[in-house]
């Protein structure tokens, strides 16, 4: 097995055991999380320099379901 840089593979698998056991039992990630949270910084990068990112979101989504139910 290859080791972390310095031979320090058994600390850092120790260190995140219990992260891994979780994984391993339910396969539940952050990846959605991570996903929304990237669209949502993305929609407030398009907005800069719009008085407020809030108008520039509601223009750019037209009929979005979720844009309406949040407005």
């Amino acid at each position: 097995m290859p080791t972390a840089v310095g031979g320090q593979s058994g600390e850092v698998l120790e260190r995140h055991l219990l992260n891994l056991l979780t994984y391993v039992l339910y396969w539940i990630t952050n990846a959605a999380a991570k996903g929304l949270n990237s669209v949502i910084q993305a929609l407030k990068d398009a907005a800069r320099g719009f008085r407020n990112y809030r108008s520039r979101i509601l223009s750019s989504a037209g009929s979005s379901p979720v844009i309406s139910a949040v407005s």
